[in-house]
């Protein structure tokens, strides 16, 4: 399968539907939908006249790490949330580090 890359930047709406979201990642509707159920990505809520959800458009790099984890390092759906937690508690470590360096050379 290839994965389409695409910059969420260029996105000129902040919300995206479902179906939106399907389209750009390449995906399938049903797929997506296995993420939400797996709690590796989230829905901001519901559009009122479709009942479609909906997804901030940052859910698109956060979908293709997901696709590139599955697919390069081979890890299944449900072990992609441990990855992901993981990865977030790494980036706020360095996070943490770098305030702390900051502080030691900047009293």
């Amino acid at each position: 399968m290839k994965l389409m890359i695409y910059d969420p930047l260029n996105i000129n709406v902040e919300n995206l539907t479902l179906t939106q979201v399907a389209n750009i990642t390449g995906l399938q509707i049903e797929l997506i939908e296995k993420f939400v159920w797996l709690g590796l990505i989230d829905p901001i809520g519901e559009d009122p006249q479709t009942g479609e959800w909906i997804f901030p458009k940052e859910v698109i790099p956060l979908i293709q790490k997901i696709m590139r984890l599955h697919y390069d390092l081979e890890i299944n759906f449900a072990g992609i949330g441990l990855v992901l937690e993981l990865l977030k508690k790494i980036e706020e470590l360095e996070a943490r580090i770098r305030e702390l360096k900051n502080m030691i050379t900047n009293p």
